[in-house]
């Protein structure tokens, strides 16, 4: 089975817009983003012995981009993205390719925008910043299948 690298360029993030089903739109314009899983370590030490086993998980979806205004070209500001923040909301995202092949990574889940910054500097395009606190119950990685 021949293998298929995942580019980065190729793996965008998208926020629902909470229809069912959802429609998704595209977060603009993004520079980078990643999924972070962390499962704490509980650790024990008695005098039987020492061990540590796993604790709680936690996912977060860090990302960064470029801001930019395009009425020409669907997708969320960074400017949506603090309004959102601003109000607390849990939403749905997804991270996937735009049009997905068979076998591409495909992950979903529910959560909020714990940071969203911008960042303004003279003779530099406009930055930002955000961070989603993920509702592990509802994070799902599948591989992309075109027939279901």
């Amino acid at each position: 089975m021949a293998k298929r690298a995942i580019r980065p360029e190729d793996m965008f993030l998208f926020l629902s817009d909470g229809a069912t089903p959802d429609v998704w739109q595209p977060v603009m314009c993004l520079t980078q983003n990643a999924v972070n899983i962390a499962v704490a370590d509980i650790n024990s030490n008695t005098l039987c012995g020492s061990g540590s086993t796993p604790g709680q998980v936690t996912i977060e979806v860090p990302f960064q981009g470029e801001g930019f205004v395009d009425l020409d070209v669907p997708g969320v500001s960074i400017s949506e993205l603090q309004a959102i923040a601003i109000s607390r909301e849990v939403k749905r995202w997804k991270i996937s390719p735009v049009e997905p092949k068979e076998n591409d990574e495909i992950h979903t889940f529910e959560g909020y925008l714990s940071q969203a910054d911008k960042s303004m500097q003279v003779d530099n395009p406009v930055t930002f910043t955000c961070n989603i606190k993920v509702d592990t119950t509802t994070y799902d990685a599948q591989p992309f299948n075109e027939t279901t």
